[in-house]
């Protein structure tokens, strides 16, 4: 079974085969649920595990102190707001002293910290996003790898903690900025299963992390294959990211063909999309591709091949896929040609016969 789904359905059984590796993303998740609706055989389950007790001292803070705390600072910031509102900060005021402090600071007194470099984060990337451009932020507690392991397992707790004064969208966004962002975006779609879209969506519409877009998409396909199929149908209708929704083709099903000609049928603006986003992809595979006109080429080239050649003596013909083969020859191949330079697709298209093709679609 797959754990994600499982979890995501509540399904807690899985967990009793599962190593402390493979939970531990989700732990935060799970910690808080058995503490929260007192779920005994959830906690029996989890409670192997060293870092739940760890969990537990966070989730038994006094929240509503926190919550008065940032309220507080959040307010004097907006009084500085003409001068430098990072003045009202806890972090800014511990300047060099800040990791230290982080360090040994205790459960209540660290998510303070944490609480008010975020919001100081998450202040400099609107500014940024409003000036069209800017350098990124620069934290010494969310740039540092060390802390990753700690920010995974205390972001998620804060976020479920204070939802209002910590919008999912507006933390999704923020940490696209940073130079972290996959392994704390995925800290939180592991500990909000059921904000999958939610985030892909969020990521879709970021024009300035489209990079980091790519990558998560490509992660967060990796939780399941229904997640996958959910996400390049996502890239279609949102017509953003083609190389991760073929690139997600070619992995899990392998059949371009069937994808290709799905969108062809859908709509015109889809299939203009479609022939002006191909020609754009990387050339060939390479570091931080997902899908190149190299690959594309040739699983389209290996698809289109049979249609091309009369059938064997007594064969079936499947009559779809054929005119499937017909309409991306006559709508995709042609106009996309540098996608299918000579004399690949000449030679597939070469000798069409009656038994092999269904009407061709006239080009566009």
């Amino acid at each position: 079974m797959n754990l994600f789904e499982s979890i995501h359905d509540r399904k807690w059984e899985i967990l009793r085969d599962r190593s402390e590796n493979e939970v531990r993303p989700f732990l935060p998740l799970l910690a808080r649920i058995a503490h929260d609706e007192n779920n005994v055989v959830l906690y029996e389950l989890i409670y192997p595990f060293p870092l739940v007790n760890e969990i537990f001292t966070y989730l038994e803070l006094d929240h509503s102190s926190i919550q008065s705390f940032l309220r507080e600072e959040l307010e004097v910031k907006k009084q500085l707001a003409d001068s430098n509102p990072l003045e009202g900060s806890l972090s800014y005021k511990l300047g060099d002293e800040f990791a230290a402090a982080f360090d040994t600071a205790d459960a209540g007194q660290r998510m303070r910290m944490l609480l008010s470099e975020l919001f100081n984060v998450m202040d400099h990337v609107r500014r940024m996003r409003a000036a069209s451009g800017g350098k990124g932020p620069e934290s010494e507690l969310f740039d540092a790898a060390v802390y990753h392991q700690l920010l995974s397992m205390l972001l998620p707790l804060a976020a479920a903690r204070w939802p209002r004064l910590l919008d999912f969208q507006s933390l999704v966004s923020t940490l696209a900025a940073l130079g972290s962002a996959r392994p704390l975006l995925m800290s939180l779609l592991t500990n909000f299963p059921e904000r999958f879209s939610q985030m892909a969506t969020i990521l879709l519409e970021l024009p300035d992390s489209r990079h980091v877009a790519r990558e998560m998409l490509w992660a967060m396909a990796e939780l399941s294959p229904l997640r996958a199929a959910s996400l390049r149908a996502l890239c279609v209708e949102r017509r953003l990211l083609l190389d991760v929704a073929l690139g997600l083709t070619l992995r899990n099903t392998d059949d371009l063909l069937a994808f290709v000609d799905g969108v062809l049928l859908t709509d015109a603006a889809l299939v203009a999309w479609l022939r002006e986003a191909l020609p754009q992809l990387p050339a060939a595979d390479g570091a931080g591709c997902v899908c190149s006109q190299a690959a594309v080429r040739q699983a389209l080239v290996a698809a289109l091949r049979p249609f091309a050649q009369q059938p064997p003596p007594g064969a079936q013909a499947d009559r779809a896929r054929p005119a499937a083969a017909s309409r991306v020859c006559c709508r995709l191949i042609g106009v996309a040609a540098p996608l299918f330079p000579p004399p690949a697709p000449q030679s597939i298209l070469a000798a069409p016969s009656a038994h092999t093709h269904a009407a061709p679609l006239a080009p566009a």
